[in-house]
């Protein structure tokens, strides 16, 4: 009986071995998944999934948001890249270039028609490159201000009209900002490029610019964009309006002085509210924070904040990735993340149901996305935030003065360009 028992055990373990090694893993890499409330929200969606496709396990590969693009670089020269990959827009230019990314353009065309037409437009031309399609849009959202309703009452500022231009700006900060553990204005200056996604609608904003049309010369040493550099940087050495030391605060440093009422204004977008909220429950952030368009000076825009998923040009398992970034792209999955983290989708059909429509949050932001601009799709763009967040850090810590440092960074970007151009 007992040797009966160890040949049953036996045969069973080789059979749960068999369908183990049955399974296909499919690799994904995403920068939400070091995100607490992301995290949750994904394992949700790779558990359903996996209920739907039990012969697919889905690999998490966790990677932090500034080391996302040199990891899945360095996996790709060894052809050992993961299988999906979240991407924003600056990171297809030079995926393409390499020929890291698949071109979905075959498997599309066997899905139903108007398949790739069920997303925004804006974020369809990201995607599609000389004919051919080369990532799926997920995200489409817009910077916004978010700000503190009580701490505005208690400043004496009224919560139903936040400041319209860059002027009124400046003075809501002074009124939000006691010097001592409140400021008027949460500033993202560390080296990441968080920084560069609220640093562009301002220089877009005041009429600079990175490029000229052509993108064949840098515009970052024009008057109107030395005058943004210097705004921006003067909201600490002139004002005072922000912590002491921005240069040293990612995205997560600011949330977490919002969630705590250090400071009663930034900008963020729709990850904003649920990422505060599960820092400091207590602040009951869909209720005390409310969100406006960004101030307005020469021109009226904002950042277009939009992501991608793509597949491994090396992928061993071409059909498993696309079948798990479909599901990514369905209507019921892009619905879960906006309902679990507030952010909107490019699908059409997310951004028109009542859902996003009646958020007070969403509305906002989806209003915003006419006066949305993205960044530029330019091959060194990566190299090209480098340089002004470099610049950014220069001028905040007095190394140089904003002007110099600005033009320094100009003058990197022409190298740039001229490089690429070469190449």
């Amino acid at each position: 009986m007992k040797k009966l028992f160890l040949i049953c055990l036996v045969a069973l373990l080789a059979f749960s071995n068999q369908i183990l090694a049955a399974k296909t893993v499919v690799r994904f890499q995403d920068w939400h998944m070091t995100e607490e409330v992301w995290l949750k929200c994904l394992k949700e969606i790779k558990a359903d999934y996996e209920k739907l496709h039990p012969d697919v396990e889905i690999r998490f590969e966790p990677v932090s948001q500034p080391e996302k693009a040199k990891k899945f670089v360095i996996a790709s020269e060894a052809k050992n890249a993961p299988d999906v990959v979240h991407c924003e827009i600056q990171d297809i230019p030079p995926y393409i270039m390499k020929d890291y990314l698949l071109d979905l353009t075959p498997l599309i065309k066997k899905e139903h028609k108007g398949f790739f037409d069920q997303f925004a437009n804006n974020a369809k031309a990201i995607c599609v490159q000389k004919g051919k399609i080369m990532a799926m849009p997920d995200s489409d959202q817009t910077i916004v201000l978010f700000y503190n309703t009580e701490l505005y009452k208690k400043a004496g500022l009224d919560p139903n009209k936040p400041p319209k231009t860059w002027n009124e700006f400046v003075q809501y900060g002074k009124k939000l900002t006691n010097g001592k553990d409140q400021w008027g204005f949460g500033m993202v200056a560390n080296k990441s490029a968080s920084l560069i996604s609220r640093f562009f609608p301002i220089l877009w904003s005041f009429g600079g610019d990175i490029f000229n049309a052509k993108m064949t010369k840098s515009m970052l040493d024009s008057p109107d964009s030395i005058r943004a550099f210097k705004f921006y940087v003067d909201l600490l050495l002139k004002e005072g309006i922000t912590p002491p030391t921005p240069n040293e605060m990612s995205a997560q440093d600011v949330r977490t002085y919002m969630a705590q009422e250090k400071v009663a204004m930034k900008f963020g977008s729709g990850w904003t509210i649920s990422i505060i909220d599960g820092i400091n429950p207590a602040l009951k952030a869909a209720e005390v924070l409310r969100c406006a368009p960004l101030p307005v000076g020469k021109k009226k825009v904002t950042f277009a904040q939009m992501d991608f998923w793509g597949i491994s040009a090396y992928t061993k398992h071409k059909d498993a990735a696309w079948q798990w970034v479909k599901y990514l792209t369905s209507k019921d999955v892009q619905l879960k993340i906006f309902k679990d983290n507030g952010v909107t989708s490019a699908r059409k059909d997310v951004g028109e149901s009542p859902l996003v429509k009646n958020d007070k949050f969403a509305s906002v932001i989806v209003s915003q996305i006419p006066h949305g601009k993205a960044m530029p799709m330019f091959i060194g763009m990566s190299e090209v935030n480098d340089a002004i967040i470099v610049a950014a850090q220069e001028a905040l810590v007095k190394i140089k003065p904003a002007e110099q440092a600005i033009r320094d960074a100009s003058a990197k970007v022409n190298a740039i360009i001229a490089r690429y151009k070469n190449q």
